[in-house]
């Protein structure tokens, strides 16, 4: 677990130092429809208005005193403390995920690789290294798989599943479908749902209490702009979508322009050959993964925990916002568990092989094309002043 939170913290900070060249405090939208500037406003400026309260109900309310306190403790900026609690979130996303993966029963070695294959992911590249609130919402997401995969222990409380309910709800609201979802496949049913609604009232608690405190609060019931983030539903896009979701979350696809300053990685196109070659490897460790997932007799809570998050996302996104690599560490860990759960099939060495080149392909490939939409980024941001 220290590994990894060194090399999620590592790698986060790496990212941001190479960005924080490009200014990314003037950023919205210009890094793949990322709010950045938005976001740190929430975080150093909680004075100011926060319009997306709707979906990310308690998100300032936890953020903003954090950022506060690392930047007075270590001295500073507001922005560098913002950034130092990107990097913190991120060594901690990289530990949840080691532990995860052992919870899961893979082995020490194995736990390593599919952790390397999380932190070297597209979503995890373009959203580890900036001020946004995608960081957090994976969180909520790991906190919920592991309680699911903790059931068979019964390591994990009533009252831990309520907070993980709380959190999820408050840092992104459809997450908590997500951690409702593990709670309602994790206990009897009359338990579940005195959990899932004392973690809803939990979090609909601290949202009220955001509301009171920050100004200009939008409350999360005002969901009605939401709709203009629904895209016209028909195959092409629709397909495009869960391809993206599938393939383009872990294997960074060919970085292009969808508007006149705006990024997108919303394509059928790999970055390179080996991007395609890791695609491939992808596709078959996933779909190795998957078998298991429907055959396995054992960890029924946290498979179908996994698989649940996985499928209402891909539900959700393949309507829900044009570019969908934005939302992909929302369900990353889901998709990282269920290619995991291939180390416990008969074909756990082929899937070994499989893991390896999905890595080997990740470095040899999301990195440059991470560089170059670094270029880009810069560009764009000149071009508009």
């Amino acid at each position: 677990m220290t590994l990894a939170a060194i090399a999620g913290a590592s790698l986060s900070a790496l990212i941001f130092h190479i960005q924080a060249p490009l200014k990314l405090a003037n950023y919205n939208d210009i890094w793949f429809q990322a709010d950045i500037n938005r976001v740190i406003n929430d975080l150093v400026n909680p004075g100011l208005g926060h319009v997306r309260a709707n979906v990310h109900p308690f998100f300032a309310l936890l953020g903003a005193p954090a950022v506060m306190a690392i930047g007075a403790s270590l001295r500073l900026t507001p922005l560098q403390a913002a950034a130092c609690l990107m990097n913190i979130l991120a060594a901690l996303w990289g530990a949840l995920l080691f532990l995860l993966l052992r919870r899961s029963g893979c082995r020490t070695a194995s736990a390593g690789l599919y952790t390397a294959i999380g932190l070297l992911s597209s979503a995890n590249l373009l959203y580890c290294g900036i001020v946004e609130t995608y960081v957090a919402g994976s969180i909520s997401v790991l906190l919920a798989l592991l309680a699911a995969a903790s059931v068979s222990h019964k390591r994990w409380s009533a009252g831990a599943f309520i907070a993980v309910g709380a959190l999820a709800f408050g840092i992104t609201i459809t997450n908590w479908f997500g951690a409702a979802g593990a709670t309602l496949l994790s206990w009897p049913r009359r338990k579940a749902i005195t959990i899932v609604f004392s973690g809803m009232a939990a979090g609909i608690g601290l949202a009220v209490l955001q509301g009171i405190l920050l100004p200009d609060n939008r409350m999360f019931w005002h969901l009605g702009a939401e709709r203009s983030f629904l895209r016209q539903i028909d195959v092409q896009s629709v397909a495009l979508a869960l391809y993206t979701a599938l393939v383009n979350s872990i294997m960074l696809a060919k970085v292009g322009t969808a508007a006149p300053g705006e990024m997108t990685a919303q394509t059928f196109l790999p970055s390179s050959v080996i991007g395609a070659i890791g695609a491939l490897a992808w596709v078959a460790l996933l779909t190795i993964g998957i078998a298991a997932l429907l055959r396995m007799p054992s960890q029924r809570a946290l498979r179908l925990s996994a698989g649940f998050i996985l499928a209402f996302n891909l539900a959700l996104h393949s309507v829900y916002g044009s570019e969908t690599v934005l939302y992909s560490l929302h369900f990353v860990p889901a998709l990282i568990v269920i290619a995991a759960l291939s180390e416990h099939t008969r074909l756990s060495r082929i899937s070994r092989a499989l893991a390896l080149t999905v890595l080997v392909c990740q470095v040899a490939a999301n990195l440059p094309e991470l560089a170059r939409a670094i270029e880009m980024a810069a560009r764009l941001s000149v071009a508009q002043g």
